[in-house]
């Protein structure tokens, strides 16, 4: 037996997705400056501040893959079920 999504949850499940992705991509490229600006001040930075600057861009890439994929979906979902309605 299949379970039907509402339009509501998917969608509301695709923004979350894309909120993650676009939050990560914001937050690892903050990171990456303030690694840069302190390098370039000769001072070390701190190590989960690389590790967040290093990881956060291909996190941003994933959920923004797993956005595609959801919104590909919704839209045959839709597109069958204005099929079928003819």
């Amino acid at each position: 037996m299949k379970v039907q999504e509402s339009p509501a949850s998917s969608s509301s499940a695709s923004r979350s997705v894309l909120i993650l992705a676009v939050a990560a991509a914001v937050l690892s490229l903050v990171a990456l400056l303030i690694t840069l600006v302190l390098y370039a001040m000769s001072v070390t930075p701190w190590p989960g501040l690389i590790a967040i600057g290093l990881y956060g861009l291909p996190i941003a890439l994933i959920f923004l893959l797993i956005f595609v994929v959801l919104s590909l979906r919704e839209r045959r979902r839709r597109a069958a079920s204005a099929h079928t309605e003819r």
